[in-house]
């Protein structure tokens, strides 16, 4: 590696210190120390993106740029060696009188990190409680924000990292038991600008077929093969939408990964077919612990190969998990991600459409009643890490990412189909391989809450592709219950009802006619509203900006909104406002400066302002921004049911001037898009002088489906005089506020005089 070396004698740290300073795309300052008697060694985990370049400063900024950061910063090695010859180390500086921090992926807790400390180190938690800590996944980034100024931190340490955001004093310290401090601080004029910068930066997901942001259902567990396709079934019949169901662990021979009970499920290719052609797709779970077990072909060539976690006496680590007593594959090995991903492909030819990777903190039970519990590997477990063995306290944070990838690399392998891989542990820079969701919740308006901020502190950590299991996996949410967070997780990438074989029925029709109605009603929205998703998604994909987006981010200079953590942005063009308490019809919003205009009933709001917004069950809880451009599509019951041939286009009338949305649309599938087979549409909202004009500009070659457009125009009483499409004047209709007017192809201009 290019960099610039130095030894640094400061007197605050304990003995020399040594550095590099580089530039990381361009302008992400990257300092790496380590004590001289450490190796000053990367590791290589995949975590950066493809665009990922370095640069070297000139020699007469590298003393200032080190003289800058000890202004700040302490940084302590300590000089002893611990048991497993790790030495530890602390990085430390005062936290301002302003400064809030936002970030670490999972957490569950309010937003504002500020006086919590955290620590990065993947545990299984069931039935997790509020601010429970670590969870599920290792995302060591986070942004600081005062009142003028914000940055981003990314400490790339895969060790048990723990952060304190002034819990014990009014300093900010990070800490680790080994390995280097591989820092990235990342500079922008907004925490959106840091966090997008962030997200090139350990890089971006593809496109997901556009199935897996449908409505998907799950159960531990939907077995025999004769209950799931009853839920098929049932999902048809009362015309609830659905594009997935999933296989939990029950589907396997003993919970032996890459098997089928041929009891439960005789004929797999046949039962999916059958799925398929009702529009089901299929996920099927898949855990890393593999059944010490002769007669089983998994684990005899992995025993054959040498492809399995070793103990500190260099035999195959076992552990206690589903199948009972297993060895773990090493996932720091390339041959071993190879191996598992070649067995996820074949298992894709049985049919399903994706892979869940679950209990890959990796987690364990306990030996003697083999409960499940937060164990999991012995800190002095070795792993490979490519021909460079290192202990597990090492390669514990990136166990799941990497089998995550290894998963997403045998999904790839299937032809012209876009991979959809779900994770529950992960590494930053995972979001290249899977979506994620929030583990094992719990049934309760407690954890609606936790799910909201779960899901919007994922997404400013790179992670918009989440969700969390909706009505909780653990205990049994009401009707009430259940359909409110079915509103909340509309906006959540990944929307996904799933929960435990231990308690009773969630599926949308568990809870009487009335809330079947209702569940109904929101799971249509989503799919009225799955055109926009993508488009956002796409946005996410390409530039890095995240899906879910908190007030407290966008709005990180207005102090009224530090605090405001219920509502967020769900891209550009909402703003969501989720019922989070029981027994209400709605909530009170301070609303932000703007026009805002309910997307059920089309009332509007003007911003600035404390106001109540009802939200009855079976409405999309959500306002439409003015000046935006929605594309709104026809119900229907699971994605590809038919083309798309009609779009409404809905937009709210504000004076707000140059207002941007974009409509992307492709295949939904495939790779052609990248070969220019897309048409992203971008809309240009302009306000002067009574009227509005929309320039509309269309890149890529597709042809859409498309052969009609409904425009509305919300509005708050102004009085249309005129409407001309392309200067040519055009019938429209007018009453209780609303603007409609057609055309059948996405004109250059719309100009509309008041």
């Amino acid at each position: 590696m290019d960099s610039s070396e130095q030894n640094i004698h400061n007197e605050d740290n304990k003995g020399p210190i040594r550095s590099s300073i580089q530039y990381a795309n361009g302008d992400i300052l990257r300092l790496q120390f380590s004590s001289n008697e450490d190796n000053f060694a990367e590791r290589d985990f995949n975590v950066f993106g493809k665009d990922f370049t370095l640069s070297v400063p000139s020699a007469d900024h590298l003393t200032k740029i080190l003289s800058t950061f000890y202004e700040d910063y302490r940084v302590d090695f300590n000089p002893k060696l611990d048991d497993l010859k790790q030495r530890s180390w602390e990085l430390k500086r005062k936290i301002n009188k302003t400064e809030s921090f936002y970030g670490l992926g999972d957490k569950p807790l309010t937003l504002d990190l500020r006086g919590r400390k955290l620590m990065n180190w993947g545990t299984d938690t069931y039935a997790f409680p509020y601010a429970a800590d670590p969870l599920y996944k290792n995302i060591p980034f986070f942004i600081s924000v005062t009142d003028s100024a914000c940055h981003g931190i990314f400490v790339n340490n895969t060790f048990k990292l723990n952060f304190d955001f002034g819990a014990s004093d009014d300093n900010l310290t990070i800490s680790a038991p080994g390995g280097m401090i591989d820092l990235f601080i990342i500079p922008g004029s907004s925490p959106i600008e840091v966090i997008t910068k962030y997200t090139l930066l350990t890089g971006t997901p593809e496109l997901p077929p556009l199935w897996a942001l449908g409505y998907h259902q799950s159960k531990w567990s939907y077995v025999p093969e004769a209950v799931i396709s009853h839920i098929a079934v049932e999902f048809r019949k009362l015309m609830i939408p659905c594009d997935c169901l999933y296989l939990d662990i029950d589907y396997m021979d003993g919970y032996r990964v890459f098997t089928w009970d041929k009891e439960k499920f005789p004929n797999p290719p046949h039962l999916v077919n059958s799925l398929e052609s009702s529009g089901f797709k299929i996920v099927a779970i898949i855990d890393p612990g593999i059944k010490i077990d002769a007669d089983y072909l998994i684990y005899v060539e992995g025993m054959e190969n040498d492809y399995f976690v070793k103990d500190a006496e260099g035999e195959n680590y076992i552990g206690p998990v589903w199948p009972g007593y297993c060895h773990f594959p090493d996932f720091t090995r390339d041959e071993v991600r190879k191996w598992w991903a070649e067995h996820v492909r074949k298992l894709f030819d049985s049919g399903i459409d994706g892979v869940w990777n679950d209990m890959n903190e990796p987690a364990l039970f306990n030996k003697d009643d083999m409960i499940q519990t937060q164990r999991t590997f012995d800190d002095n477990v070795v792993m490979d890490f490519e021909g460079h063995p290192g202990l597990f306290s090492e390669g514990h944070n990136i166990y799941g990412m990497r089998m995550s990838e290894a998963t997403f690399d045998g999904a790839k392998a299937v032809k012209n189909k876009r991979p959809f891989v779900l994770t529950r542990s992960t590494y930053a820079g995972g979001q290249k391989f899977a979506s994620v969701w929030t583990g094992d919740n719990a049934a309760s308006w407690e954890h609606l809450k936790i799910a909201n901020y779960q899901c919007q502190m994922l997404s400013i950590s790179g992670f918009s592709f989440t969700g969390s299991d909706v009505g909780g996996f653990v205990g049994e949410p009401d009707g009430e219950l259940y359909v409110r967070w079915l509103q909340l997780a509309l906006f959540h990438p990944f929307y996904r009802t799933h929960s435990s074989k231990d308690f009773g029925d969630q599926e949308p029709w568990s809870y009487g006619d009335e809330w079947t109605n209702a569940a109904r009603s929101v799971i249509e929205w989503r799919y009225r509203l799955l055109g926009y998703i993508y488009s956002t998604f796409k946005s996410y994909s390409e530039s890095g900006i995240p899906m879910i987006r908190p007030l407290s981010i966008i709005h990180w200079d207005e102090t009224s909104k530090k605090r405001q953590f219920d509502e967020f942005y769900f891209g550009d063009a909402l703003l969501v406002t989720p019922v989070m308490e029981p027994k209400q019809s709605g909530s009170w919003v301070d609303l932000p400066i703007g026009d805002f205009y309910h997307l059920g009933s089309g009332q509007y709001f003007e911003g600035g302002n404390l106001v109540f917004i009802k939200n009855d069950f079976q409405v999309a809880p959500a306002l439409l921004v003015g000046g935006h451009v929605l594309p709104i599509w026809p119900v229907m019951q699971y994605t590809g049911q038919k083309p798309i041939t009609e779009v409404e286009l809905w937009c709210g009338f504000t004076e707000i001037s140059k207002m941007k949305s974009v409509m992307y649309l492709d295949e939904f599938d495939g790779y052609e898009y990248k070969e220019g087979q897309y048409v992203q549409i971008d809309f240009e909202y302009l306000y002067a002088d009574n009227s509005i004009e929309i320039h509309c500009t269309s890149d890529g070659s597709y042809v859409s489906k498309i052969q009609k457009y409904v425009f509305k125009l919300f509005l708050n009483n102004s009085v249309p005089k005129s409407v001309n499409i392309d200067s040519n004047q055009t019938t429209f209709n007018f009453e209780n506020n609303m603007l409609i007017f057609e055309f059948n192809k996405v004109p250059k201009l719309i100009r509309i005089e008041f």
